[in-house]
């Protein structure tokens, strides 16, 4: 077992006591921009605060953690299928994933190898989403992006006013 694991599953019968709720609005959002709805792994998991709402929105829900203190501390995970692995190795088959989701621990794990996981695991067109306590700053133009979706979208105000320019990223 990982340092991280001990240390989280040292506290997990507290940890949820600590750990933040999530807007619907963001569990919506992230269904309607995977291909579809249908499988969806939430990595480092903790007691299940994003997986809980990932399964009104999902077909299948799948959940783990690198820490099996932190899967059986978790309170009404009925419907979702838990089990414990490190955010870089999984137990799944490639390609077979619509979304990824990593509340609040990226930042444990933010490899080379784990990216390359997430590659390895979303179907074509899957999507990766990572959340932190605050804004992430990664260049100019996704700053002005995930700005634009934190003031508009995840707050309901389409027309709520973003500090910087938004700018469209061509693939």
């Amino acid at each position: 077992m990982s340092e991280i694991a001990q240390l989280f599953g040292a506290r997990a019968d507290a940890y949820a006591s600590f750990r933040p709720q999530y807007p619907d609005a963001l569990f919506t959002w992230l269904a309607s921009h995977s291909p579809q709805p249908m499988r969806v792994l939430d990595i480092a998991c903790g007691n299940g605060q994003a997986s809980r709402p990932l399964r009104q929105h999902f077909a299948h829900v799948l959940a783990c953690d690198a820490s099996i203190e932190q899967l059986q501390a978790a309170d009404d995970l009925a419907g979702i299928a838990l089990f414990v692995a490190n955010a870089e190795a999984q137990p799944l088959a490639s390609s077979s994933l619509d979304l990824i989701v990593v509340a609040q621990a990226l930042h444990w794990f933010a490899t080379p190898p784990f990216f390359a996981e997430v590659a390895r695991l979303l179907k074509p067109g899957g999507l990766f989403c990572a959340w932190c306590y605050g804004l992430m700053r990664i260049d100019s133009t996704l700053d002005a992006l995930i700005e634009t979706f934190y003031a508009r979208t995840l707050n309901g105000r389409p027309d709520g006013p973003v500090s910087t320019p938004v700018t469209a990223i061509s693939r």
